[in-house]
């Protein structure tokens, strides 16, 4: 009798140890998943910061040519108007 009690007392033992080492198998494995979640999450957020800071320097380089573009065509338009403004200038001063 006392025999079948220390064998009863061993298998619940035994069974109390398989569900710890269960629950400490499955924390550690909900512990690695949290942190590849976290991971994943930096990744994320640092690959739309990185299209945000390129859509951002776009831009910056769009408005630049464009400005670029304008002045230059401005100072095309003012040598044009000096150069026909020298001709008139001329053709008065023969007249």
């Amino acid at each position: 009798m006392q025999l079948q009690g220390v064998e009863r007392d061993k298998v619940v033992e035994q069974g109390k140890m398989d569900v710890a080492n269960i629950t400490r198998e499955r924390i550690s494995i909900d512990k690695t998943v949290a942190q590849e979640e976290e991971r994943i999450k930096e990744v994320r957020e640092v690959s739309e910061a990185d299209r945000q800071k390129q859509v951002l320097i776009l831009e910056a380089k769009a408005k630049a040519q464009e400005s670029l573009v304008r002045e230059v065509k401005e100072a095309q338009a003012r040598e044009t108007a000096s150069k026909h403004r020298a001709v008139e200038l001329t053709t008065l001063a023969q007249a």
